[in-house]
């Protein structure tokens, strides 16, 4: 077997202590969800619709949460005729402007850990479901927090700590 001058490089390459740092740096940044997660299921191709503060914003908090492993995107970009079909939607969702994520959580434990990191990670709307979160960094929207279902309040002021 041998090895081509390309791959001698990067065997040089990846030997140098700096290059395992910039090595890191790049891998350390990729997205924890795929595409297909942040799509609206009428459109697979709108997961570029999602605003880009709004997927790095959630991705730090899966992050901080340490959650990536348990990563269920239930609802991110929706197109309008989608989210007109969904008994519960508002007609200003964030989600038809790329800027909302739901996730889908096991345990309230997890759900708890992801709100807190949600509010650390700077989002300033938090809606807190039975095992479900919203998070939304819409500036068209008031901040705050609220339960769910919808008109019902959270069952903790996930700010309270931070204001």
């Amino acid at each position: 077997m041998s090895i081509s001058s390309s791959s001698w490089d990067l065997i040089i390459m990846f030997g140098n202590p700096l290059a395992w740092i910039l090595a890191i740096a790049l891998f350390s940044r990729r997205r924890i969800c795929d595409r297909e997660s942040y799509s609206s299921p009428d459109d697979p191709e709108s997961f570029h619709l999602l605003r880009r503060s709004t997927r790095r914003m959630y991705e730090r908090a899966i992050r901080i949460s340490g959650l990536a492993d348990r990563c269920r995107v239930i609802s991110a970009v929706r197109t309008a005729s989608y989210n007109r079909t969904l008994p519960n939607s508002v007609e200003n969702s964030s989600h038809t402007r790329g800027m909302a994520v739901d996730t889908q959580f096991d345990t309230k434990a997890e759900r708890d850990r992801f709100v807190e990191a949600a509010v650390k990670a700077g989002f300033p709307r938090i809606g807190i479901g039975n095992l479900s979160v919203h998070v939304d960094n819409d500036p068209e929207l008031p901040p705050g927090s609220w339960g769910y279902p919808l008109g019902t309040p959270p069952p903790y002021d996930p700010f309270e700590k931070y204001f």
